[in-house]
């Protein structure tokens, strides 16, 4: 009597005490306080939000961002683009970093976001089928119990058998929410979110079911001209092209000179090649997958409704008593089977879409997203060698009269370099007449700048 009343006064005790901060769990370890439908737009413009090198840009009233930003167009003749404007703005961190790997880096940090977000709604999906299964396990059992005490036709066996196949059931359940778990924590590590907020993430974007009709020479010249690796290169191959064309043939340079022009040429042709090859292929990879994907996709949606055809059946017959349980267990996991490999080839369909507009270097078009390559020149530090033309809010203003108007020169767009090149590039020089000879050369640099050349060629004294 005197220990239980001990024990009394120390519940007691224990009861007045204050209690402590509860402690946020990670998610999967409690039951999440909070149901977060999460779209994909939204995630990946948290993902962008919380990059170490993107300024996302909020877009006006008028969809024009502030600050004088000019995003790159979309294009809206696009039919795979899944809005016919830019919904977000993003801009370089560092304006001195090159534009083309800042949008490489930018498609592959998307094209990572996207393919976690599917993985995530496959496994949502999969947790959904392994609870339906445990929950017809738990009736089937339930149902064997009832009619063992009854005294009907169920004999120990079968219960036994049930009991079994509810265990495996459940055995499918933990793992699913293991994997659901852990998928959500890494798609919260390319957010940049806390492993736990308390909040349990549920990808709220229905993924993709229609079929993606491609032709092929269309998405290898949009490679062509989007891809940003090959946008670099052909920047690079038509300034060796200009200083070629200067320097290869003309005969007051020495020779070594005019060699190390040629050499140049030639190895940025070479590379060009190389690197059309490697992004030809990819692309022809992931084209081939979607159409495979597609496929399997398909069948399995009809694998689905057959193993559901099937369970309706099954029950049916055993409702009556004209199969055992085992068949109608069978089923049950083969419905939940189905289910889970309908999902996570929808998964695979919609993933391999997103790593083929990577491939083709339209990811950002595809997905909303444009980048400000525009900026205003600031006395206060220059601005990229890879920015372009400003845009019109920040030309210079009208000038007055008497003063001279500068006209500024605007790039025009350089069609792609062919695949093979036969033969050498640069033209031939005319030879020097005899009082020399005056040559005023304009040539695109790359997609940045315009360069004015007045060669004058005197002949050499004898």
């Amino acid at each position: 009597m005197l220990i239980l009343a001990n024990v009394l006064a120390l519940t007691l005790i224990a009861a007045d005490e204050p209690k402590p901060a509860p402690v946020t769990a990670p998610s999967g370890a409690v039951e999440a306080q909070e149901v977060w439908q999460l779209t994909l737009p939204e995630a990946i413009r948290i993902g962008l939000e919380n990059s170490s090198v993107v300024r996302v840009i909020t877009l006006g009233a008028e969809g024009t961002p502030p600050g004088g930003f000019e995003p790159t167009p979309l294009n809206p003749k696009t039919k795979e683009a899944r809005a016919n404007r830019a919904q977000l703005v993003v801009a370089r961190l560092n304006p001195d970093a090159s534009l083309w790997n800042f949008k490489s880096a930018m498609m592959a940090h998307i094209r990572s976001i996207e393919q976690q977000y599917w993985v995530l709604s496959m496994l949502q999906v999969n947790l959904w089928a392994r609870e339906t299964a445990v929950k017809l396990g738990e009736e089937i059992v339930k149902r064997e119990r009832a009619e063992l005490n009854v005294g009907g036709r169920n004999q120990l066996a079968d219960i036994a058998e049930a009991e079994q196949q509810l265990e495996n059931f459940k055995l499918n359940l933990v793992s699913a929410t293991s994997d659901l778990i852990t998928t959500e924590r890494q798609l919260r590590n390319i957010l940049g979110l806390p492993a736990s907020d308390n909040r349990r993430i549920v990808a709220s974007t229905a993924p993709g079911e229609d079929e993606r009709p491609l032709d092929w020479d269309e998405c290898l010249a949009q490679m062509l001209t989007a891809q940003p690796d090959l946008a670099e290169q052909r920047a690079r191959l038509n300034s060796a092209r200009l200083k070629a064309l200067i320097e290869v043939d003309n005969p007051t340079l020495p020779a070594e000179t005019r060699a190390a022009s040629q050499r140049e040429l030639d190895k940025q042709q070479e590379l060009w090649r190389q690197l059309t090859q490697q992004t030809t292929h990819s692309l022809a990879r992931f084209f081939l997958e979607i159409d495979a994907n597609y496929k399997q996709f398909k069948t399995a949606a009809r694998l689905r409704e057959a193993a559901q055809h099937r369970l309706d059946a099954q029950r049916a017959f055993y409702e009556e008593g004209r199969i055992t349980v085992d068949r109608l267990l069978d089923a049950v996991s083969q419905y939940a089977n189905a289910i889970a490999q309908e999902s996570q080839y929808k998964s695979s369909y919609n993933t391999s879409i997103a790593a083929f507009e990577e491939a083709r270097g339209t990811i950002l078009s595809y997905e909303g997203v444009a980048i400000a390559s525009q900026v205003a020149k600031s006395k206060s530090r220059p601005t990229s060698q890879d920015d372009r033309v400003a845009p019109a809010a920040f030309q210079q203003p009208p000038v007055a009269a008497g003063h001279t108007q500068f006209q500024t020169l605007r790039p025009a767009p350089i069609a792609p370099a062919p695949t093979a090149f036969a033969g050498p590039v640069p033209a031939s020089v005319p030879p020097p007449a005899a009082g020399g000879t005056t040559y005023k050369l304009r040539a695109k640099l790359g997609l940045l700048k315009v360069l004015d050349v007045e060669l004058e060629v005197s002949p050499s004294p004898k």
